[in-house]
C-alpha cells in the first residue's frame, strides 16, 4: 500500500530524511501522532478499509476517516469503543469490556448495531447520511458511512455574515424537515440535530450525520453523554422522560433559530425554571410572523407543551392554518377514548364555504400579527406566542440578539410629548424593575440586550444601561440593559451523601451540569453520592462545566468477601 496522507488518504511521495511529511493535497502534517486511545494509522479493517486520523470521539466511540481500498473512495468509520466501560488490548486494536461491565458492554454494542441498521434503511432519504457496511471485528463493532465534502451549519452561517434570511433558510431546512418526518415515522430519532451535526454541501444542500445510539444522547446511562447545549431538549438531561420525535423537533427548531439569528437558545436545564425567551424587534422584523410563532411553539421546554411532530411544524412554518387545524384535529382525536375515535368529521357545509372562510381567517391572522409586531416590538417567547410573557427574568432569559447600545424606541413618545429622566439601574435587580414595567409603575419599558458573566455584580442584577442614568427620553421609550450571569468561576457545592436528584439539583443551581459515574463504595449506601471524581467541594470551576459525580453502587461483593462461596 502506498504511503497515504492520514487526513485526505491520497498517496504521498516519499520524502528525504529531515523533510516534513506535509501532504501536497491538503497540507496535513503526516508526522502528527494519532491519539493513544484511537486505532493506529493504516489499521486494516475487514481487509478493506485503511484507517486514517481520528475525526471525533464521544461516549460511544471513535470516528475515523478511512480509504475503501476496493472502491478507492473515502469513507467515514465509526468504531464502538465506550471508554467509560471498556479499554484497548495490548495490540492497541482490540476492544475489551471492563470485567464488571461485560453484560453492559454487550447491551450497548447491540444498541450501536441496531441503530446503524435502522439508519442504513433510510438510504433513500437524500439529506440523511448513508450507511454502507456494518460488521464486527476486534471484539467490537464498526459502521461505515459515506464521506461528504461539507462544512458544518455553524461554519456556513459564520461565512454568511452571522445569519441568513428566511428565504435562504427555508431552502436549506425544509428538505431536512421532510426527511426527519419520514425518519421519525420509521422509528428512528437523531437526538442531536444541531449546527454541528447539520452539514452544508458544496451545492448548498443540507446533510445530517453524526448518528449515535440513544444512550449517548441522554444523561443517566453508563456512557458519557454527548449533548449539544442549546439544541438538546430537557428530556435528554433527565432519566425519567422519554426522548422521541419532539426531541428532534426541538433540536431542529434551535438550529433554524440559529440560522435566522446567529444565536442558540440557552441550555434547556437553565430554561427549566423559566422557559421564556426574548428577541429584539430589530431581529424579528425580517422574519415572517408565522415563522416566529412556529419556532416559539417548537422551542417550548416541556415536551408536553412543545410541537410534537415534524408534520405539524412543517404546516406552521408554511403558514397554512387550515392544514394546521386538520393536524390538530387528528391529534385530538388520537387522544380520545376508542369509543369516540370513529365519530365522523363535520361535513355539513360545502367546500367553497371552508375555502373562502380559511382565506379570510388567514388574512386576519397575518394582519393581527403584523400589528402586534409593530406595536409591541416583541412579546411572549419571540413576539407572537401568547403563552409566554415579554418580560424576562435574568436567570433564564436567552438573548438572541445584541442590539446597538444606543437603540431607543420612541414610538410611544411621539404623541405624548412627555419627557422623563432615566433612573440609575446599575446593580439593581432586573426582575424587580421588569415587574414595575408590567404593573404600570414606570412610564418607560426595559429590554434585555444580553447576559454576561461578571465577578462583582451579582447574578440577575443590571451591569449597564443605555441611555445612561440622567439622560432625558420620551415617555414610553425603551431602556436597553445588560444583566449579570454572576461570576464565571464558581465554587462546587457539597454533594457527598446526597441522593442523585439532590446532587444534580445542587449543581444545576450553582450553574454546573452533573454527569453521573457509578462506583463501588464500602462506606456510602447504594444510590447516594460518594463525592466528585476530579474535584472537591469548594473547588472553583467555570460555569456550565460538566462535573462528574460518583454514585455509589454499594460494596463490591465480588471482592469484599460478601459473595456466595
Amino acid at each position: 500500500m502506498p504511503n497515504l496522507c492520514m487526513n485526505c488518504m491520497q498517496p504521498m511521495e516519499e520524502l528525504g530524511a529531515g523533510i516534513a511529511p506535509v501532504c501536497p493535497h491538503c497540507g496535513w502534517d503526516n508526522s502528527t501522532k494519532q491519539p493513544a486511545y484511537a486505532l493506529p494509522y493504516n489499521t486494516l479493517l475487514q481487509g478493506r478499509y485503511a484507517v486514517g486520523r481520528v475525526l471525533s470521539v464521544n461516549g460511544e466511540g471513535c470516528t475515523y476517516v478511512a480509504l475503501d481500498r476496493e472502491s478507492r473512495s473515502l469513507a467515514k468509520i465509526r468504531e464502538f469503543y465506550p471508554q467509560s466501560i471498556a479499554g484497548r488490548g495490548e495490540d492497541r486494536v482490540s476492544v475489551w469490556a471492563q470485567p464488571e461491565h461485560n453484560a453492559l458492554y454487550a447491551e450497548y454494542m447491540a444498541e450501536f448495531q441496531d441503530s446503524a441498521r435502522r439508519v442504513a434503511r433510510l438510504r433513500e432519504l437524500a439529506p440523511i447520511v448513508s450507511v454502507y457496511d456494518i460488521f464486527e471485528e476486534n471484539h467490537t463493532a464498526y459502521c461505515v458511512e459515506e464521506w461528504t465534502n461539507s462544512i458544518s451549519l455553524r461554519q456556513y452561517i459564520e461565512r454568511s455574515g452571522g445569519k441568513v434570511d428566511w428565504t435562504t433558510a427555508r431552502q436549506l431546512f425544509m428538505p431536512l424537515l421532510t426527511a426527519l418526518s419520514s425518519m421519525s415515522s420509521a422509528g428512528v430519532h437523531h437526538l442531536a440535530v444541531s449546527p454541528e451535526t447539520i452539514r452544508v454541501l458544496p451545492d448548498g444542500k443540507i446533510h445530517l450525520g453524526d448518528f449515535c445510539c440513544e444512550s449517548v444522547r441522554r444523561k443517566g446511562t453508563a456512557l458519557k453523554p454527548d449533548l449539544h447545549s442549546g439544541c438538546a431538549a430537557l428530556e435528554q438531561y433527565t432519566g425519567d422522560m422519554k426522548c422521541g420525535e419532539s426531541t428532534d423537533v426541538y433540536g431542529f427548531a434551535a438550529s433554524l433559530l440559529f440560522a435566522l439569528t446567529g444565536v442558540l437558545p440557552k441550555n434547556a436545564l437553565l430554561r427549566k425554571k423559566d422557559a421564556r425567551l426574548l428577541i429584539s424587534s430589530q431581529v424579528l422584523k425580517p422574519i415572517p410572523p408565522h415563522v416566529v410563532s412556529a419556532l416559539a411553539s417548537a422551542l417550548q421546554v416541556m415536551p408536553g407543551e412543545r410541537t410534537a411532530t415534524f408534520e405539524r411544524l412543517r404546516a406552521e412554518l408554511s403558514a397554512a392554518p387550515t392544514v394546521t387545524a386538520s393536524i390538530e384535529t387528528r391529534e385530538i382525536r388520537k387522544r380520545l377514548p376508542a369509543t369516540y375515535q370513529d365519530i365522523p368529521e363535520d361535513k355539513g357545509l360545502p367546500p367553497v364555504f371552508w375555502m373562502v372562510g380559511s382565506c379570510i381567517i388567514t388574512l386576519v391572522v397575518i394582519l393581527i400579527a403584523v400589528l402586534m409586531m409593530r406595536n409591541c416590538g416583541c412579546g411572549g417567547a419571540f413576539g407572537l406566542d401568547p403563552a409566554v410573557s415579554s418580560s424576562e427574568p435574568a436567570s433564564s432569559v436567552v438573548s438572541v440578539s445584541q442590539p446597538e447600545s444606543s437603540e431607543v424606541s420612541d414610538e410611544a413618545s411621539s404623541d405624548s410629548g412627555i419627557v422623563i429622566q432615566v433612573p440609575a439601574l446599575y446593580n439593581e435587580d432586573y426582575e424587580e424593575w421588569m415587574a414595575k414595567t408590567e404593573d404600570g409603575t414606570l412610564n418607560f419599558s426595559i429590554r434585555l440586550s444580553e447576559q454576561q458573566y461578571h465577578d462583582t455584580v451579582p447574578e440577575g442584577a443590571i451591569i449597564s444601561q443605555s441611555p445612561e442614568a440622567g439622560a432625558e427620553i420620551g415617555a414610553g421609550s425603551t431602556v436597553t440593559v445588560i444583566v449579570s450571569r454572576g461570576p464565571r468561576m464558581r465554587a462546587l457545592p457539597y454533594v457527598a451523601n446526597l441522593k442523585l436528584a439532590e446532587a444534580s439539583e445542587a449543581l444545576s443551581e450553582a450553574g454546573f451540569n452533573a454527569v453521573k459515574e457509578d462506583v463501588y463504595s464500602d462506606t456510602v449506601p447504594y444510590g447516594y453520592i460518594v463525592d466528585y471524581k476530579y474535584y472537591s467541594a469548594g473547588d472553583e470551576c467555570e460555569a456550565d462545566t460538566d462535573v462528574v459525580i460518583l454514585l455509589s453502587k454499594g460494596p463490591d461483593r465480588n471482592n469484599s468477601g460478601l459473595g456466595e462461596p
